[in-house]
């Protein structure tokens, strides 16, 4: 009996979380309850890509504010480490 009121308070939040994805972000309801499922599941994943945007946003500032560098410079010599850290691109990959 637990287990069921559980899973139905559980199934209640991810309904009222859905709601605001469709009004303020026109999702379908399959795209936002994909959305909610996902990060509920597994909340280090969006996490973590929202940490490598930021840190990519402040290499990007610095590069082109500090050195002057285009945007397309800043993408290229990005793009060309694939998948390192930026910790690392910052040590090993600025000259």
């Amino acid at each position: 009996m637990q287990r069921r009121r559980e899973r139905g308070g559980t199934q209640r939040w991810a309904a009222q979380s859905v709601l605001p994805l469709r009004k303020h972000l026109g999702f379908t309801q399959a795209r936002a309850s994909a959305d909610v499922n996902w990060y509920t599941a597994a909340p280090a994943v969006p996490m973590s890509y929202w940490l490598g945007r930021l840190e990519n946003e402040r290499l990007r500032v610095r590069l082109m504010d500090g050195r002057g560098w285009g945007l397309k410079q800043f993408n290229d010599w990005l793009l060309s480490f694939v998948t390192l850290p930026q910790a690392w691109l910052e040590k090993y990959g600025l000259d």
